[in-house]
């Protein structure tokens, strides 16, 4: 019968033995450490080190994919599709607004102080010539022919004024400087009342609208030329009742300058 208790014994000389040779082998431990981390990395064999350092550099090509084309010319597409729909709308839009002051609106230019607080010099304004309904306190924009032109020295101007009397109307204007239609005051809130005075002009008071005129005063009525101011042989400036042929239209926007820009009342 064996006796396996002696195996211990045998297993520690086999690692003797193993201790001794690798003593005995003159490598050093850095040496046998460097050659341990080359087998982990490239093998066991000095062939497989020299394949790997003489293996020229892998070298990737991207080559992009169908899908990733057709992207492309989809999103190129798309790009010509903005900008193509961009130049119609601007083209419809610049047209439109040829159309709509060719045949619904004019562009007039506000001369003059007449027409302080609510319009001043230079004021740029939409003017409508289509068909209206003309109402108290409507911003008009007039020719006044027995007017002198301030720039040109000639007879005949474009002024602006508010209505205040229609045809058959009784106008009339008291020593106070108070406008009355028909016997009532009119509540004016677009003068500024601190610093305004309403004279009579050479107008006979109390005065009644003709057929198809209006009555017209500037809301700046101590600086305004209207219909106060008849027909006076001493003077070729006058402009009395507006014949409603002679209205070029109702100012309902002022556009410039951009801080005043809003609708007139």
């Amino acid at each position: 019968m064996k006796d396996y208790r002696q195996r211990p014994r045998r297993r520690a000389k086999k690692a003797n033995r193993s201790r001794a040779a690798l003593s005995g082998s003159g490598r050093s431990d850095t040496a046998r450490t460097s050659i341990a981390s080359l087998n982990r990395e490239y093998g066991s064999g000095s062939a497989s080190v020299r394949n790997k350092r003489n293996r020229p550099a892998a070298v990737r090509i991207n080559i992009p994919k169908e899908k990733s084309r057709k992207r492309t010319v989809k999103d190129t597409a798309e790009k010509d599709l903005d900008f193509y729909s961009f130049v119609q709308i601007l083209v419809q839009s610049v047209t439109a607004a040829f159309l709509l002051l060719t045949f619904f609106f004019n562009i007039s230019v506000v001369v003059g102080s007449s027409m302080n607080p609510t319009l001043e010099n230079g004021d740029r304004i939409l003017v409508t010539h289509c068909d209206y309904n003309l109402q108290y306190g409507d911003i008009i924009a007039v020719w006044a022919s027995n007017l002198r032109n301030s720039d040109t020295g000639e007879m005949g101007e474009m002024i602006v004024k508010r209505v205040i009397g229609l045809p058959g109307d009784v106008i009339s204007i008291d020593d106070n400087g108070k406008v009355y239609r028909n016997g009532e005051a009119l509540q004016e809130d677009y003068i500024n009342h601190f610093d305004y005075y309403t004279n009579k002009g050479n107008a006979s008071f109390p005065l009644t609208v003709d057929e198809n005129c209006v009555f017209v005063l500037g809301d700046n009525r101590n600086h305004s030329t209207d219909s106060r101011f008849v027909y006076d042989e001493d003077s070729d400036m006058y402009v009395g009742c507006i014949d409603q042929r002679y209205i070029m239209g109702k100012a309902v926007f002022c556009f410039y300058p951009f801080e005043r820009m809003g609708a007139l009342e």
